[in-house]
């Protein structure tokens, strides 16, 4: 089964090149293998080892299924005590620093459990034995005399589920809340995109220093007291992670190029947020979901990889097509509709966020410095009142929508302007480099991107630009500020702040 399901899992995907290599992963009970010495008399926790076989697509493509299988078969029984020990002593000494599913499968089966058949507390075999629900925060297990079973466990289950979506003893409501992200680079570092390492192409490999949690969006999401969004793929499915909130957004994620080799462009991750309210509502009840979505937010930031695509294939940094404004009109349009969707979805609370000054970006700077002088300020000016004309035309229309649907809660936020002010003024916010890329190679650093992190600069809050085209820590970390309270700059997030939208009824 685990061979076939990467068989059909690298097929769907049609991953390329062929020659690349792939792994499988799958947890090994290591309880009867460990013998010298024993587990502890009395230890009841989880006693498992991942797995692992590797091999490379075409092989996987091409091959047949008994050969895919015999790899598994393999690499089960290659699961010794001595490769436990070796296994435990590594970790001891390597300890990754994050987890890396670039290029892998894991496949978890828990049919097997003995949980689910001897599990007894005193009072005879179960009934049923599992998660008492998917949700998340309080988790019970009730275990009840034989006479007095089926009533008592299904008035338990309802105090519980009570409980765990938000609700009180007295059952007064307190309805969680949650951030659901959908974007570009603005919003992901490449975790959430398939094959990232591989694709990047006009990107970064590290377009972000660190993680996710340096991004305008997850900054947001801290000062909400709410978790990291986690990644679309690398979520399971289960109702805790949703209800944590999800991040759909791609480091290639564009609102017109269906073609990325990523798949995923504005619509894509509608689709995907669309199925996890779905998943939800089948889960917990219409009610219920959509009292928990309207009080939750959703983040839109797209748009500049749409800029990055159409200003990279045009020949000379001047030779933009006539059809420009039609452009930047064709986008709004898309991100509105995209507005109107999630609002027929009791999506209530909304932030778009606009594009940043792309023509003071250290690739842009690079490639308009090969004309003259007159001609290289009407490149950079050019690119800057395309994303202009964008912005001021998605803020109009965040102004409409919100006049157009009852209780739509849609605030714009100008990220332009924002770094404008940074740039202007750079001492005020303790900047000393305005055009150079902090992590990236030649003139403006903007010739290649940030391929490993150890050729940064030595401090990233000095300097505007991260890498090519995205802002360092700092500047989200006071984008952030000034999204959420209007300190240090005030009105970036209009008609309201990011604080007053989640505190807004609805």
């Amino acid at each position: 089964m685990a061979a076939h399901v990467w068989r059909s899992w690298v097929k769907a995907l049609d991953v390329k090149p062929l020659d690349y290599e792939l792994r499988l992963t799958f947890s090994v009970n290591a309880r009867a293998k460990l013998k010298n010495p024993r587990l502890n008399d009395g230890f009841y926790g989880n006693a498992l080892c991942v797995a692992c076989t590797t091999s490379t697509v075409s092989r996987l493509i091409d091959g047949c299924l008994a050969e895919t299988a015999h790899l598994v078969h393999e690499a089960r029984l290659g699961v010794s005590e001595d490769y436990l020990r070796s296994t435990i002593d590594y970790i001891d000494l390597h300890r990754p620093k994050r987890l890396e599913f670039g290029g892998k499968l894991t496949v978890t089966q828990w049919t097997r459990f003995s949980i689910y058949e001897s599990a007894d507390f005193g009072w005879g075999k179960p009934i049923y034995a599992g998660p008492s629900t998917s949700l998340p925060h309080h988790k019970c297990v009730c275990s009840c005399p034989k006479e007095e079973r089926l009533k008592p466990v299904e008035q338990w289950h309802g105090h519980v589920s009570a409980m765990e979506m938000g609700l009180s003893s007295d059952l007064t409501p307190s309805p969680p809340i949650a951030m659901y992200v959908l974007g570009d680079s603005s919003v992901d570092c490449g975790d959430n995109t398939p094959f990232y390492s591989l694709f990047h192409r006009n990107l970064s490999l590290f377009p972000c220093n660190g993680s996710d949690a340096t991004l305008l969006p997850q900054l947001l999401a801290k000062k909400m007291r709410l978790p990291n969004t986690i990644p679309f793929y690398s979520q399971n499915g289960s109702i805790h992670g949703i209800l944590g909130g999800v991040n759909f957004g791609s480091a290639e994620g564009t609102i017109l190029y269906p073609g990325s080799r990523s798949y995923q462009s504005l619509n894509q991750q509608l689709r995907q947020a669309f199925d996890i309210i779905q998943l939800l509502q089948l889960q917990l009840g219409e009610e219920t979901v959509d009292n928990f979505i309207k009080s939750s937010i959703f983040y839109l930031s797209f748009g500049k990889e749409d800029f990055i695509e159409y200003f990279l294939n045009n020949s000379s940094g001047t030779g933009f097509k006539d059809s420009s404004q039609n452009f930047t009109h064709i986008l709004v349009n898309q991100m509105t509709n995209a507005v109107r969707n999630l609002y027929a979805t009791n999506v209530r609370k909304i932030v778009c966020a606009g594009v940043l000054p792309l023509g003071f970006a250290p690739h842009v700077l690079l490639k308009c410095d090969s004309s003259s002088n007159s001609s290289r300020k009407a490149c950079l000016n050019k690119i800057n009142s395309l994303v202009l004309e964008y912005n001021r035309r998605l803020e109009e229309n965040v102004v409409v929508i919100s006049e157009e649907l009852p209780e739509a809660h849609v605030i714009f936020c100008d990220v332009y302007q924002a770094m404008m002010e940074f740039m202007g003024n750079p001492k005020a916010y303790g900047i000393k480099d305005v055009k150079n890329a902090c992590c990236g190679l030649g003139k403006y650093g903007g010739s290649s991107g940030c391929v490993s992190t150890e050729m940064a600069c030595q401090d990233a809050s000095t300097h505007v630009w991260w890498d090519l085209y995205n802002p360092t820590p700092a500047i989200n970390s006071l984008l952030a500020d000034s999204a959420w309270s209007g300190k240090p700059l005030s009105s970036i997030c209009r008609p309201m702040n990011v604080q007053e939208l989640l505190s807004s009824s609805v």
